[in-house]
């Protein structure tokens, strides 16, 4: 969570690890490539994901869109 908010990585990171998803299994189900998953990790990259794309990660995540791009409140808070 730390990270996504101090912007190192994107918010595609916190949901992976909260589905406890890898790279690799992430790039499975959303039958995406594992080099795009990593490359999508970066904050400036993920930014400019098309919606159809995104709508493949939010399938593979069980979330919708709105919630993929978005980090939740900072647990315990």
């Amino acid at each position: 969570h730390a990270r996504v908010a101090a912007g190192r990585v994107s918010p595609l990171a916190y949901h992976m690890v909260r589905c406890q998803m890898t790279p690799s299994l992430l790039a499975a189900n959303a039958g995406i490539s594992v080099l795009r998953v990593w490359w999508h990790l970066r904050p400036a990259a993920f930014a400019r994901l098309p919606d159809g794309l995104l709508s493949r990660y939010a399938d593979a995540l069980a979330t919708d869109i709105a919630t993929l791009k978005q980090l939740p409140p900072a647990p315990g808070r």
